[in-house]
């Protein structure tokens, strides 16, 4: 696929390009690459207000790590919370991460306990993604207050929604020197009548892998996945099932013996239902059934043999979504939920009781064009129920979402986007009923049964040039949150210095663990985004484009004092060379000091990242074939992300390259 230069569209962040003059070309006409995450249907990046994101094609092939948040953390605004980059690596969308992010696959849930700690791997796998969209800012009007920093949806497409007129699919295969990765991974698709049936699998195992301070101890990962899946297609629409099975074994870096490495053992089965139906009742144009249900289980293991913790949750969610047929000019849809979640963790590390959860949730999504303005409005209301065992006091809440969004174009080539929108979020299982050491993370965390909800108030500016031979866009954004939940450092002994406690809680000077309590206060999160790109080269010897991009958030109480863990400014440029059958891409950018520390937090140092990718693809009969290399910390840096509990133990991959073959058929 040719560099989709769609991709400076994407409402991003502040960096201005100086470009080098040539001769005219002719103006390029962006492509628009469909948000399957957006409420509407078939809706592109184009013509969302909330800013969104799309990696696809050679762009997603080349990118693709053995964790989500890795395979994500170049994207404007994004970067990853790794605990270990090969295992557990989950995305930060402006500073905002955990149970403020929320993880889809084909628009549901991931069904798993990512979001209750750093350590904990998301179940999905990014190597069998057809795409991945990425929604910054509040997304929850159709997903729920889990998403009110944004969305990450992982598209793989294991229940079709269109017969496919012949046999398709790809398989790709990989290596990586620095971790001595071998992946191997197909999908395929293919009809029978009016049946679609599909499967994909994938394997994936590394070694320990090689940081530019040497080899990083304990850091080796091994997956597995496998999902089969078919839709029947009748006259007024489809109905599709799948199930998949994840099995997932990864270390923790942490300085211990090797005999005595910890290591997480990760299993999920999931099972998925969906279905469209066409004109279903007058006045309306579809209806969209979805339910999921997923069985997951993890064990932590201290030592090879010896189990610590064992995490269980068994999950469902329901959704219907009807769209309604043009109503005074205003097109839109409502939609009902309903999820139910069990969980529970034992062991001597478990730090939260057994919980039984709910929720049921309402929405509507309304949209119109007025002249040339196009606008977005919604709203959702839910009620989230939580019931733990072990005495602790039950919980409910009852968050609402107010959205209102429009596009202007300013004229032929520039648009304007505003999106305001007030959304609160419940505070979920470990903020509420937390109450023991973590090791992990090498606390002892205290919930608070009587937070409130939190509520966040944003508001979204973007300007961008669309079309031509420069196209660029700017955006900033702010957001008050009322109620921020966050962890905060105990000085239970007003001696100016965090609490050190022992397995029990109790104050010890050289305890092995920090005490820490989930607290609120209000706080200010605001940032610029910006990426510009220009056609420098368009024919014969080939096309060149260049690109630079940067981006930055802040993150402040308002009584005083850093948001912990933020991400810190990025700025970087690219070329990007097509020619034939071969293109190339050399990517360089710095990440700065991170200084603006919360509590205990130490400073992390900024570093450089000069990376390299090669494509040549020659197309066959019955296939095409990408032959690609990607060659990544060519400064073989010491890098460390400030969004890291194991920055000081596990800094990011050194050197490495990783040639991989793709065919697509």
């Amino acid at each position: 696929m040719a560099y989709h230069f769609g991709h400076f569209t994407h409402t991003g962040c502040l960096v201005l390009c100086l470009s080098t003059a040539v001769a005219a070309q002719e103006p390029v006409q962006l492509d628009k690459l469909e948000i399957t995450a957006s409420p509407y249907q078939s809706h592109g990046d184009l013509e969302l207000a909330q800013p969104a994101q799309v990696l696809t094609g050679d762009q997603l092939m080349t990118r693709t790590q053995s964790t989500l948040g890795e395979t994500v953390e170049r994207e404007l605004g994004v970067t990853a919370s790794d605990f270990n980059p090969l295992g557990a690596s989950r995305p930060v969308i402006r500073g905002l991460g955990g149970q403020r992010v929320m993880i889809l696959e084909n628009g549901s849930s991931a069904m798993d306990v990512s979001d209750i700690s750093a350590d904990h791997a998301v179940s999905i796998e990014p190597v069998l993604a057809r795409q991945i969209e990425v929604l910054r800012g509040p997304s929850t009007l159709r997903y729920g207050s889990g998403a009110i920093g944004g969305v990450v949806n992982v598209v793989n497409d294991r229940i079709p929604d269109s017969l496919p007129e012949q046999i398709e699919g790809a398989f790709e295969g990989r290596f990586n020197s620095a971790s001595i990765e071998r992946t191997g991974a197909f999908t395929v698709t293919g009809a029978a009548g009016d049946f679609a049936l599909h499967a994909d699998g994938m394997v994936l195992g590394t070694d320990d892998y090689e940081a530019a301070i040497g080899r990083i101890e304990n850091s080796a990962v091994e997956t597995g996945q496998w999902s089969a899946g078919g839709s029947y297609f009748g006259d007024r629409g489809w109905l599709g099932a799948s199930v998949n099975q994840l099995y997932n074994n990864y270390q923790i870096p942490v300085e211990a013996d090797e005999a005595e490495a910890p290591f997480i053992d990760q299993r999920q089965t999931r099972v998925n239902l969906k279905s469209r139906l066409d004109n279903p009742l007058s006045g309306f144009s579809a209806l969209d059934f979805d339910f999921a249900w997923g069985d997951y289980h993890h064990t932590e293991f201290e030592n090879p043999g010896e189990p610590g913790t064992e995490f269980d949750a068994r999950e469902y969610s329901l959704g219907l979504q009807l769209q309604h047929a043009p109503l005074f000019s205003w097109d839109g849809a409502f939609g009902l939920q309903y999820s139910s979640r069990d969980l529970s963790a034992s062991g001597v590390e478990a730090f939260i009781p057994a919980v039984e959860s709910f929720g049921v949730a309402g929405y509507l999504v309304e949209e119109r064009d007025l002249g040339d303005v196009h606008f977005d409005l919604g709203a959702r209301v839910e009620f989230k129920d939580f019931s733990p065992e072990a005495g602790a006091p039950e919980r409910d809440f009852i968050p609402y979402t107010l959205n209102l969004g429009g596009k202007w174009p300013l004229a032929r080539d520039y648009l304007l986007a505003v999106n305001l929108s007030r959304a609160q979020r419940a505070p979920q299982v470990q903020e509420l009923y937390a109450n023991g050491r973590h090791v992990a993370t090498q606390t002892f965390e205290i919930g608070d049964p009587g937070l409130n909800v939190e509520t966040s108030n944003n508001i979204d500016l973007a300007l961008s040039k669309t079309e031509g031979r420069w196209q660029w866009s700017l955006n900033g954004f702010y957001n008050f949150y009322e109620d921020f939940i966050f962890l905060q450092e105990v000085d239970s002994n007003a001696d100016g210095q965090a609490d050190r406690v022992d397995d029990e809680g109790n104050l010890a000077p050289d305890g092995p663990f920090l005490s820490v309590r989930d607290q609120q206060q209000n706080a200010q999160f605001y940032g610029v985004e910006a990426e510009s790109g220009h056609t420098l080269l368009s024919g014969e010897p080939g096309d060149l484009n260049i690109r630079i991009w940067g981006d930055w958030v802040r993150a402040e109480f308002t009584n005083g004092g850093n948001v912990p863990r933020l991400p810190p400014w990025r700025l970087g440029g690219s070329l990007d060379y097509t020619s034939g059958n071969w293109s190339a891409n050399l990517d360089l950018w710095r990440a700065g000091r991170q200084d603006q520390t919360s509590g205990v937090e130490t400073e992390t140092p900024g570093y450089t990242m000069l990376n390299l990718n090669l494509i040549y693809k020659f197309p066959t009969p019955s296939t095409d074939f990408s032959i690609f290399l990607r060659a990544t910390n060519l400064l073989d840096q010491d890098a460390r992300r400030s969004t890291s509990f194991l920055k000081e133990v596990a800094p990011l991959p050194g050197r490495a390259a990783t040639l991989g073959v793709r065919g697509e058929f």
